[in-house]
């Protein structure tokens, strides 16, 4: 018997005229994935979650479809189910001592899943550490001392390396096996039931200003990408552990995150003060540029969901831009689509009463988004830009 092949459509057109001709017809998963990016940000409603009393989200992951985990400004590790709206906290690794604590704790800001979902790095007690947890368990595998300073952004490069950066100007490479034997002294007077590791690789950014701020793992290409506080984006291929390429960012202020677009091993999205940038790799170049709407606010997250990238800004708005068309998606009545965050939880103490207490309400900066692979779910998390406010925010649209 002769089985029919379905028709392949690439566009909605011919996908509706064979629709009517035969059943077999389908479309192209990179048209769906397309035109799910195109719509889908017009049509997303959002659900605001009670997140209790911590300070700022600064980093927030989806663990799987009901729950997602948040490090935050106070520095605590909680998972959250958006059904329930239950929440736990992680207890955070314990350092050594080896490494010195910083005066001021700088809180989670990296939080990172490998790709088989079996292992999660992010923030240890000492902001300086990062720790590694099994998943789905969250069960401590091993603690990494290293950095001494903040310890800013981390990538896995495989499902048992880890990249991370630091404001101590340097970049480590963490192999971390399924099992890791214990030492005798993992075990000491602080209690830890997890061995301390050290990177098997590390490098030393050029000048004291050269402190890596945020990092993104390109497989197709097999390269490293990290910005730095002094305005450079650099490339390290994994495979040698060498920089192949330093170019200039076109803008220097406020770089602080990265994200790349996973169709195409030369295209990069960076935010910064006011702007997020479309780099090409192959010749160092911006290739195009937003200029935020927000001025001063910042963008503070970016993300690349087929051909739109995804913009959290500091003002508490979520703007979407085609990277096809080169300018802001809009709705179907030309209006610019954008989605306004909600109001989040502040606390109202002595720093608000005195300094902040004339205006009703403050706008969420947007420190994390990220959609879930599946559902295409969009969490967003993060809490007031003003440095003196206490409160956060953390929601999802569907």
């Amino acid at each position: 018997m002769r089985v029919q092949q379905p028709n392949v459509c690439s566009n909605i057109f011919s996908y509706v005229n064979l629709r009517q001709e035969t059943t077999s017809t389908r479309i192209s998963d990179d048209f769906k994935s397309s035109f799910s990016a195109l719509r889908l940000p017009e049509a997303m409603r959002e659900n605001e979650l009670a997140f209790g009393e911590y300070d700022k989200i600064f980093a927030a992951e989806w663990l799987n479809e009901d729950h997602i985990i948040c490090g935050t400004k106070c520095n605590n590790l909680i998972v959250q189910n958006i059904t329930s709206q239950s929440k736990w906290e992680i207890p955070l690794m314990k350092d050594s001592g080896h490494i010195p604590i910083p005066d001021k704790n700088c809180g989670i800001h990296s939080i990172s899943k490998n790709e088989n979902n079996t292992k999660l790095a992010t923030g240890a007690l000492n902001p300086n550490s990062i720790g590694f947890y099994r998943l789905p368990s969250l069960e401590p595998i091993c603690l990494g001392e290293f950095h001494t300073d903040w310890m800013f952004s981390s990538a896995w490069i495989n499902d048992n390396t880890l990249a991370t950066g630091s404001r101590d100007n340097r970049l480590a490479f963490w192999t971390i096996p399924d099992e890791i034997p214990h030492s005798e002294n993992d075990e000491g007077e602080r209690g830890k039931l997890y061995p301390i590791v050290q990177p098997v690789q590390h490098f030393q950014g050029v000048g004291n200003k050269d402190k890596v701020r945020a990092m993104v793992y390109n497989s197709l290409s097999g390269h490293l990408a990290t910005i730095a506080s002094n305005g450079y984006l650099h490339l390290w291929d994994v495979n040698t552990c060498q920089r192949t390429m330093t170019t200039t960012l076109p803008f220097m202020k406020e770089n602080v995150c990265i994200a790349h677009e996973k169709k195409n091993n030369l295209l990069y999205a960076v935010g910064s003060l006011s702007h997020v940038s479309l780099v090409d790799t192959h010749g160092g170049k911006s290739v195009a540029s937003l200029c935020s709407s927000e001025q001063g606010a910042g963008v503070r997250s970016v993300s690349f969901n087929d051909c739109i990238v995804t913009v959290g800004t500091g003002y508490g708005s979520l703007l979407f831009y085609d990277i096809r068309m080169n300018r802001l998606l809009q709705r179907q009545d030309g209006t610019q689509c954008q989605l306004k965050v909600g109001h989040g939880w502040l606390r109202r103490d002595l720093v608000y009463q005195q300094y902040f207490w004339e205006a009703e309400c403050y706008p969420n900066a947007i420190y994390a988004h990220s959609y879930h692979p599946t559902t295409m779910k969009l969490l967003s998390a993060g809490g007031p830009l003003a440095l003196g406010l206490y409160g956060n925010y953390l929601a999802y649209w569907d």
